[in-house]
Order: structure tokens, then sequence, then C-alpha cells
């Protein structure tokens, strides 16, 4: 039977509240299909809410986005390690050197990892970007990683993912994003002209392979932490609505290979999740690269 950490009772969603502000209330497994059919009927209402509740920028003197990171000691928190790393094996200097993408044209480079989003103290529901990655057209990639043993839901993460896409879309249209962005997407010799009115921003949902085969199962039997099967349904509904808002969704898991056999350094794989859902179900753009 699938495990739930939280009640065993509905929790609603409160249609006061904005995305961030409801992470809490999708953390159930069990009620996965009520809620993503909740939030597929009033995605439109709960994005202009989101948006309008995000941070404009990083305006306090001192505060910028991290988008130029340098080595330091390695964090002792086992995502923030893992986000590091793959920053490390998947950055501009080291796509460059592979001359392999991080997940061709959709994310060609991860930029930075742990980006911040808080602008004042009023924006405390907002924390900082796991990973954010470049597009083929030099544009900001919002990515939710999880580890293998989270037991985060996979409507938790696209929440909280289109949550923090709806963040930056805002600091790039209002605040002063775009301009950062600019500087930074320059030093990596990327001279495209940035758009004034960020209208997609791509969110990957990336874990370890592990951690999706525990989400989907095998048919027809149930497992700890495996999504029903009546629950993919609403859940593809609501991806393909946040795809139709400009927040495409791609379901991204990821090994650890031996580049060669004399090279113990390993590289990180990345590839598309197939989902146990039909194909008119499946996320348009997502295929492997």
């Amino acid at each position: 039977m699938s495990s739930d950490s939280s009640s065993s009772r509905l929790k609603p969603i409160s249609a006061a509240l904005a995305l961030q502000e409801i992470i809490g209330s999708v953390r159930q497994l069990s009620y996965m299909k009520q809620h993503s059919e909740i939030l597929a009927s009033t995605l439109n209402v709960k994005l202009e809410m989101t948006y309008a509740s995000a941070p404009v920028g990083r305006l306090a003197r001192g505060q910028t986005y991290e988008l130029e990171r340098i080595e330091r000691r390695d964090p002792s928190v086992g995502e923030r390690m893992l986000e590091k790393s793959i920053w490390k094996k998947c950055g501009f200097q080291a796509v460059a050197a592979q001359g392999h993408p991080f997940f061709g044209d959709v994310c060609r480079f991860i930029q930075t990892y742990q980006m911040p989003l808080q602008g004042t103290r009023r924006d405390k529901r907002w924390g900082k970007i796991d990973l954010v990655g470049v597009t083929g057209d030099a544009l900001p990639v919002v990515i939710e990683l999880k580890r293998e043993d989270a037991k985060d839901t996979l409507l938790r993460m696209l929440v909280e993912g289109v949550a923090y896409a709806c963040a930056v879309r805002k600091a790039w249209n209002e605040g002063g994003l775009r301009a950062k962005w600019a500087v930074a997407m320059k030093k990596h010799g990327l001279h495209q002209e940035q758009k004034e009115i960020l209208a997609n921003v791509p969110v990957l949902l990336l874990a370890p392979s592990g951690f999706w085969k525990r989400a989907i199962g095998s048919k027809g039997a149930r497992s700890n932490g495996k999504v029903r099967e009546d629950a993919w349904p609403p859940f593809m509904k609501l991806v393909h609505k946040c795809s139709d808002h400009g927040f495409p969704i791609h379901f991204l898991e990821f090994k650890l290979e031996h580049a060669a056999k004399s090279d113990a350094s390993k590289r990180l794989n990345v590839s598309s999740v197939h989902l146990p859902v039909s194909d008119d179900q499946s996320p348009t753009a997502d295929t492997d690269l």
C-alpha cells in the first residue's frame, strides 16, 4: 500500500493561497488525484496569485542571484552536495569540454545552484532554486531536484518547480534578473539579445532512477511510494495546463556512469522518464535528447 507521511484525511487546498503557500497541502500521495484535479481547475488563478506575490528581485545592497558560483567547501547537507556535484559536472566549461549538453536544447548546461529569490523579509515563503540551467536560447530553466530517498510526491515537485518558475519570470520581467543574466551569459560568449518579457520558463523535475522506479512501480501492484494509477490522468492534465501557461514540464532521471575505464570520474547521464501514461497524456515536448 502506498505510504503517506501526512494525515490520512484529505488536506484542502485553500483558494486564497498561492502555489508557494500550498506545498504543505500537496504532500499526500493518497490524495494526489484529488489535489491534481483541484489545481488543474484553478491553475490560472493560482498562477496569477503566485506571480503577484513573488519577489520582484534582489533589491537590497549586496544581494545577488548567485549566478556566478565559485568553488567553495562542500556543503554538509546531502541534497546541497548533490546540487553542487551536478553543477560541477554540467556547468558551462564541463559541457563545452564534453561536447554533451545536459538535456538537449531544453537545458544546455547548469548555470548555478541554490539560487536565492528573497528580496525582503516579507518574502519568507520563498527559498532557493535547487538548480538553474540555460536553454539553447540562453534563457533560464528551473530545475527541481530530489534525492533517491526523498519522500516528496510528484505533485509537490511540480508545484514547487512551477512556483519558482513564476518567481523567475517576475524577477526577469519586473526586476533586475534580466540584466544580471545577460552579464553572466556574455562571460560564456553567449551574446543573444535578451527578451524583455520572459514568456516561457521550462521546469525540469530531476531525480535518480530509483526515485522514479518507486513512484511508477509495477502496473496492477501496490508498493510503497507508488503513485496510484487513477492519479496519473488528472496529474498529466495539470502538466499540460502548466505548459499552456508557459511552464513546460520535463520529467528527468539521472545516473552516474564512468566516462571511460581509465577515468575514475563519473559522468552524469540524464534522460526522459517514461511515465505510465498513454501517448496523448505524455508531455508533448518531453523527448529523449
